[in-house]
């Protein structure tokens, strides 16, 4: 009888340690959930909206998030197909009208251009991202989740940090209706990963916290 006494609590004892997993242990569980908190900080397919490839010589001409395109054959093609593109998902509104444009040298002149203008719905999806160099201005959906921690070195230390390098595969979810459309793709062939883009690899850190993507 005191033998048994012990064996189940003992037991229970074991069976709680294993089944919780210390964050900062190396394995796919916590590489896993690392990196995908560092995927949920950004959205998965990404576009750069069309630039003016004119400039008005009264900017007050326009709103905010206008843009400007002066037909010129090849070279302003694939703007053109774009901004087209999106207003036609009712993002943009089109308005074909003649603009005074600003001349390198000389006085301005007026030509025939077309003026893209926002709408509510193109919110959702707007994303501004800038920096110390740089703005722009994205159209983003989707969001890539972790599929499978194929394989991931033994930590090493160096430093004083200690990292690993995972190998793991992605799949792009819930993308709107619009970034999976084959008019999307064939206007944006680079916008979503290919297959082999779907595999990826990140060196992710030891902190006191767990496990982090080192970005």
């Amino acid at each position: 009888m005191f033998k048994k006494s012990w064996v189940f609590p003992l037991l229970s004892s074991v069976f709680v340690l294993s089944a919780c997993s210390d964050v900062k242990d190396a394995n796919k569980e916590n590489f896993s959930k690392a990196i995908q908190e560092a995927l949920d900080t950004q959205k998965a397919v990404c576009i750069t909206l069309p630039v003016a490839n004119v400039q008005p010589a009264d900017d007050s001409a326009l709103k905010i998030g206008d843009v400007v395109l002066l037909d010129r054959g090849i070279q302003s093609g694939a703007e053109i197909q774009q901004a087209d593109f999106l207003e036609s998902l009712g993002f943009f509104t089109k308005e074909n009208k003649m603009l005074a444009l600003k001349r390198m040298w000389g006085e301005p002149t007026e030509e025939k251009v077309a003026v893209y203008s926002e709408t509510d719905k193109i919110k959702p999806y707007l994303v501004e991202q800038s920096n110390a160099f740089s703005s722009s201005r994205k159209l983003c959906s989707g969001r890539a989740v972790v599929e499978q921690i194929v394989n991931f070195t033994e930590p090493g230390e160096q430093g004083g940090v200690k990292a690993s390098q995972v190998n793991y595969r992605i799949a792009i979810k819930d993308l709107a209706d619009w970034a999976t459309s084959p008019t999307f793709e064939q206007i944006y062939p680079r916008a979503k990963p290919t297959e082999s883009e779907l595999n990826k690899t990140s060196i992710l850190i030891l902190t006191n916290e767990g496990w982090k993507v080192n970005l």
